[in-house]
């Protein structure tokens, strides 16, 4: 487990699945994200998290705040989390005159396994992600159609953490 009231840097690498329309099939989308986390307790850890996922027609910069639980007291153990925030999207540079995307709230829970060391850990995370994202098609200069889509995706990932003390 981490060290009580210590830090931690944690860079995550993953994947995410599931549909980015209803009339498409479901996709595998890369993502990464970075976070700082605070170990009050292993019951207790609480963090700041940035990210990027990319999809086919934009990508999504989620920006969360996360808690993890660590269960049981040697150095592998299994772990929950949960995290909530809000997302800022960018169109991708082909699409910008026929789409506009706007972010919206996300949030994200799943359990996993935590493997430390000495200075370090890893993580082994499955879990189910929910983004809310507002499509703008633009029609003409005068008129779009606005589409609310709400992207409920399988996550996978894998997480180096650093810690200090």
């Amino acid at each position: 487990t981490s060290p009580i009231r210590s830090l931690s840097t944690n860079i995550t690498l993953g994947i995410v699945s599931g549909k980015t329309d209803k009339d498409k099939a479901a996709e595998i989308m890369p993502s990464a994200s970075l976070m700082e986390m605070y170990h009050l307790h292993p019951l207790a850890n609480f963090g700041v998290k940035i990210g990027v996922v990319n999809y086919p027609d934009y990508y999504i910069f989620p920006i969360s705040l996360e808690y993890q639980s660590l269960f049981g007291r040697s150095y592998r153990s299994w772990m929950t989390y949960g995290n909530i925030g809000y997302s800022l999207t960018k169109t991708q540079e082909d699409l910008t005159d026929q789409y506009e995307f706007n972010g919206g709230l996300n949030y994200q829970f799943g359990m996993g396994w935590h493997a430390a060391q000495q200075n370090f850990a890893f993580q082994f995370r499955l879990g189910y992600s929910v983004q809310n994202v507002e499509q703008i098609q633009i029609i003409t200069s005068d008129y779009s159609i606005i589409q609310k889509r709400k992207l409920n995706r399988i996550t996978a990932q894998i997480v180096y953490q650093i810690q200090y003390r």
